[in-house]
Order: structure tokens, then C-alpha cells, then sequence
């Protein structure tokens, strides 16, 4: 039986080798977990609109999607924010972060989840 790992690696061979070795991720986020809204705000909350699967919760979505990843072996740096980058001359990016972590890399990828950049329980503010 192969693996996660080599399935991934076998249904990318079909399409393109080259795509699927030069692909990497880190994921830096602030938050303590990885799902974002979905796991932080509402993980019981079910889910009605993902193609495919008729009702699933939030959690379960992060856990699927996770899961989907997995081939591709994503490096997750989590309870820490981007607190730098900078243009280099050979084109890549210097980002750091504020746990002194440094990534040089091509491609910069930015999910912003509005507000000071934190997704945070609570209600917006109403006016009067």
C-alpha cells in the first residue's frame, strides 16, 4: 500500500513532476492552531455550500483540508506574525517573523483576515 506521501507524489507525476518537487509552503499564522476563523470562531458550525459533501462542520473541513495537504508536507509556523520583508536583489523575498524565524523565497502569499490581522472573538462595533 503506498503512502499519503507517495500517492500525492504518483497523481502528480501524471500531471506535471516538475510543479509538484518545486512546490513548498510555509504557513505563518498568529493564531495557536491552524483552520483560521473556521476552527477558531466556529468549529461546530455546519457547513452547507463545499461541493461535493452535503453538510460537514467547520472543524471537519479544516481536518479535511488538512488531510488533502498532506502530500505536499506544508510547514506550519503557528503563534507568530509576519513582521518583515524585504525585496532582495536576486528577486526572492527576505520575510521574517516575530518569533525571529527567516524565510528567503520567490513568492509571497498574503491572507489577510482584516482588522489588526488577528482573527478575534467578538461583535463589531455598532454606531450610537
Amino acid at each position: 500500500m503506498l503512502s499519503s506521501l507517495e500517492r500525492g507524489r504518483l497523481a502528480c507525476s501524471r500531471f506535471s513532476n516538475w510543479a509538484c518537487w518545486v512546490l513548498k509552503a510555509h504557513v505563518v499564522d498568529s493564531l495557536d492552531r491552524v483552520g483560521g476563523q473556521c476552527a477558531e470562531l466556529y468549529p461546530d458550525k455546519p457547513i452547507y455550500d463545499i461541493p461535493a459533501i452535503p453538510v460537514c462542520s467547520a472543524q471537519e473541513l479544516v481536518d479535511r483540508l488538512l488531510e488533502q495537504i498532506k502530500p505536499f508536507e506544508a510547514q506550519f509556523h503557528l503563534g507568530q506574525e509576519v513582521s518583515g520583508l524585504k525585496s532582495e536583489d536576486d528577486g526572492r523575498f527576505r520575510m521574517t517573523t516575530s518569533k525571529d524565524q527567516e524565510f528567503l523565497t520567490r513568492t509571497v502569499t498574503v491572507a489577510y483576515a482584516g482588522g489588526h490581522g488577528r482573527t478575534v472573538p467578538g461583535r463589531r462595533p455598532t454606531a450610537g
